[in-house]
């Protein structure tokens, strides 16, 4: 079994008079069969200026999933990063929608008891617009990961992690998009 894989370097001249001839339609097929998507269980590096990176839906983990939905956006993130600035203060959040990237003005919706709170200190509600009011959003982060229900005039989008177990991969779709109810239960409301 012989593979080709085309690679650039400035090695190329070099090694080209050792190597033997190769058409060069063989070499654009090596080019264009060249794996290009990240291993499948590796995440993608996380830089400050896209916490939240869009993914292939037909590359992603092989994952029990942990919601069913007919159509999504799929998304990575570092946890971590999206939910370091999430405290006791106002604060900002920049999350993905199906029709792009908004930033919200978030809130402690103080929804339990500091006795509570201090118990169970990932579990943690929010309330927030986007910075133009045109949308309201209710966000609630545990152990699982990121929770979010974005409503505006048009219909309510929601966010939720994608695998049992990894609060890195997320869905994002509208409500009627869902096989089986919200991510949620109803006292989420």
């Amino acid at each position: 079994m012989t593979a080709l894989v085309g690679c650039s370097s400035s090695k190329k001249n070099a090694e080209a008079s050792a190597a033997p001839e190769v058409p060069s339609n063989v070499e654009a097929l090596a080019d264009d069969h060249v794996a290009t998507e990240e291993p499948e269980n590796t995440p993608p590096e996380s830089t400050d200026e896209a916490v939240w990176q869009q993914r292939d839906p037909m590359m992603l983990p092989d994952q029990e999933m942990r919601i069913q939905v007919s159509e999504f956006d799929a998304y990575y993130c570092d946890f971590s990063e999206v939910t370091r600035p999430l405290g006791p203060e106002a604060t900002e959040v920049m999350l993905p929608t199906l029709t792009g990237m908004v930033t919200f003005s978030i809130e402690n919706s103080n929804t339990m008891s500091p006795a509570l709170a201090a118990k169970f200190p990932t579990i943690r509600s929010f309330k927030g617009k986007s910075k133009d009011g045109k949308l309201t959003l209710r966000l609630d982060t545990n152990d699982e990961g990121l929770f979010a229900e974005i409503t505006g005039s048009e219909r309510k989008e929601l966010i939720a992690p994608l695998f049992k177990g990894s609060p890195s991969y997320y869905a994002v779709y509208a409500e009627e998009n869902s096989e089986g109810g919200t991510p949620r239960d109803e006292t989420y409301d």
